[in-house]
């Protein structure tokens, strides 16, 4: 049975009034932000044309950065501009010119977007995008800085509906998917959408116009992680949209925008990025340049209600035995006695050279052990049952987690897999990447116990990896519409709603409140999501409904 029902009138019988002081009350909120403070710098010779940055949202204390032009390079380096690693996509790039991360195709990955999009004589035919979902990446990498290629690199081409046009900032919505590009001009920006859904590997795409903006010659822009403020900047100065509840992108960036700082002119040449903090903090700067700069922007306001807290951190102390014994299911309760267990931080594994602590995988490589077993424990001390408990893994090939002697999460293998059963199937291509899933909140106060089990699918295969974090965020609320439905241009109506975060949502249209159609579903990755062209031709819907 569903666990919550709501139904609603046809779009022409509804109406909503919000008091007038709605959006001064979420402004006052939200607040300004702090001169920028340098926190690092980038001391590489081979990155001096710095055109795009992002934070990462799964990789604490990481930024993505990559020099312009025709280079289909990305860079890790911590927030103090030490090197961390290189990716390289392995495409042809024309003019890489900016970065975002967003949700993608598949909702257990975060995603990386690198924007080929510059075209500086505004004759480009086409400009693309490549996507590809984020890897793990450690502070100890600093060390021996690796470079890998992207296990997964998807190409979407772009085509402009009214011509070419030069731009160097790319953003993705994260509470849609949807992907906008501003362009670079004198006096102005056009902004250009392309929803989440026409976002395929290898489509091309004819974009939509949304809106042109009094903004000259736009560099760089971001979308918050919670989706409620949007940066766009140019070298000297930078201004901040702020989102109301239910607003679609266009909707905002048709508002007023407030300006905000960034360093600008000379000491910041050629400032062409910005990137909000993961948990929507502040913001970073960057420019290009010998040995360039690394600013952070701090929120003087009150902290956003979307900021998460880490529990268990990426790159934890582990113990863990890789003996080759079946440890039965006793392993997985808290009071189970793991002291003679091996011990050492992640990430865990063998055969890639990037493990921070080796484990064994017995006397023969070609009949290595199927299952390794991990436990760790972490504090808690204020636990909130109804708050949203998000798990991310790395890990190679099947997995099974257990939170508390209770089992949360299975991927990849059989339920009540025994010990030496193999994974479902192989997970070479994904296993130095983060896959996150939301989990049922089983916290409690004092000592919490993680117990992981990871299966190979392959005796003979050469390699595992294993690193594991938790985090908490807001619970998102009961599940209900956020307004009235509305019309969007070119995309017949939209609903918007909230719930609880990382809950995924079906939405169901009805003529009689007897039969009813699925519409779609959608994941309300921070406690919001929206549904368009909900009227399509044949099907006059007169309700709709929500289920969780």
């Amino acid at each position: 049975m569903p666990r919550s029902w709501i139904v609603i009138l046809k779009p022409v019988a509804l109406a909503v009034v919000l008091p007038s002081a709605f959006c001064e009350v979420c402004v006052a909120q939200l607040g300004g932000f702090s001169a920028g403070t340098q926190i690092g710098q980038v001391t590489r010779d081979d990155l001096t044309e710095i055109s795009g940055i992002a934070a990462s949202r799964h990789n604490p204390g990481v930024l993505w950065i990559h020099n312009d032009r025709s280079r289909d390079r990305l860079y890790a380096v911590r927030t103090n501009g030490q090197f961390l690693a290189t990716y390289n996509l392995g495409k042809d790039v024309n003019d890489f010119e900016d970065l975002a991360i967003g949700p993608g195709p598949l909702p257990e990955f975060e995603y990386l977007y690198c924007g080929d999009i510059g075209d500086n004589s505004a004759t480009r035919s086409n400009i693309r995008v490549y996507r590809a979902p984020e890897p793990a990446v450690y502070a100890y990498f600093a060390a021996n800085p690796p470079s890998e290629n992207f296990p997964i690199v998807e190409k979407i081409t772009l085509v402009y509906p009214d011509g070419s046009f030069n731009a160097e900032a790319l953003m993705i919505d994260p509470l849609t998917g949807d992907l906008y590009i501003a362009t670079k001009q004198p006096n102005l920006s056009r902004i250009y959408r392309a929803a989440s859904s026409q976002l395929q590997d290898e489509a091309t795409v004819t974009l939509s116009f949304v809106v042109e903006l009094n903004f000259h010659e736009v560099s760089s822009g971001d979308i918050s992680a919670d989706g409620q403020e949007i940066i766009l900047r140019q070298e000297d100065f930078a201004r901040m949209w702020t989102r109301a509840p239910g607003e679609s992108l266009a909707e905002v960036l048709a508002g007023i925008p407030i300006d905000i700082p960034v360093i600008g002119r000379p000491t910041e040449p050629n400032g062409e990025g910005v990137a909000f903090h993961g948990s929507g903090l502040g913001y970073y700067t960057i420019s290009e340049g010998e040995n360039p700069v690394i600013y952070f922007f701090a929120t003087t306001g009150s902290p956003p209600l979307a900021v998460t807290r880490t529990l268990l951190p990426p790159g934890s102390t582990w113990r863990f035995s890789d003996g080759g014994m079946d440890q039965g299911t006793t392993w997985r309760n808290p009071s189970f006695a793991d002291a003679t267990w091996r011990t050492g931080p992640a990430q865990l594994g063998y055969g890639e050279d990037d493990e921070q602590t080796v484990v064994s995988f017995g006397a023969d490589k070609d009949r290595k052990h199927v299952t390794t077993y991990f436990r760790t424990q972490f504090p808690v001390e204020n636990p909130v049952p109804t708050g949203t408990l998000t798990l991310s893994a790395v890990f190679d090939d099947g997995i099974a987690v257990y939170l508390n002697g209770i089992e949360v999460l299975r991927r990849n293998l059989a339920p009540n897999a025994a010990f030496a059963d193999a994974a479902l199937a192989s997970g070479s291509s994904l296993e130095n990447l983060w896959q996150s899933f939301v989990i049922t909140n089983l916290l409690r106060a004092g000592s919490n116990t993680m117990a992981v089990e990871v299966h190979r699918r392959s005796e003979s295969e050469g390699d595992l990896s294993f690193d594991l974090q938790l985090q908490t965020g807001p619970g998102g609320g009961a599940l209900q519409f956020s307004g009235p439905p509305r019309r969007v241009a070119g995309a017949g109506w939209a609903l918007d709603f909230c719930g609880p975060v990382g809950a995924t949502i079906s939405v169901e249209g009805s003529a009689n409140l007897d039969d009813w159609a699925s519409l779609g579903s959608v994941i309300l990755r921070n406690g919001a999501g929206s549904l368009t062209n909900l009227q399509p031709a044949g099907a006059p819907w007169n309700f709709y409904r929500l289920r969780q």
